[in-house]
């Protein structure tokens, strides 16, 4: 469940949604770290394509082009995504002492 920006770890499911809450903030970090690699593998995939097209070396595959260049564009976006989604929000006081953003 999650509420101004604030995740609250919940063993229950959101029935609502149709998903399962994560159990731990551990398993979110695992979670987003997969998600993290999938979206480098799509860009890894598009930019070969890319390449291969850009250099005719793949002629057949040419209509494909402006598609791959799409497809990098999400992948990227997604991959900025999974690296900015934060489980809870911290702000650093001058003190040093953190608190959680309310």
């Amino acid at each position: 469940m999650v509420t101004q920006g604030i995740t609250f770890l919940s063993e229950t499911s959101d029935q609502a949604a149709g998903q399962t809450v994560p159990h731990s903030a551990k398993q979110q970090r695992r979670n987003r770290r997969v998600g993290h690699e999938l979206s480098k593998t799509g860009m890894i995939a598009s930019l070969t394509v890319i390449a291969l097209t850009g250099f005719r070396i793949l002629k057949p595959m040419l209509p494909l082009h402006p598609l791959a260049g799409m497809a990098f564009i999400g992948f990227a976006l997604w991959h900025v995504y999974q690296k900015d989604h934060r489980v809870v929000h911290l702000k650093h006081p001058a003190h040093g002492k953190r608190e959680p953003v309310d």
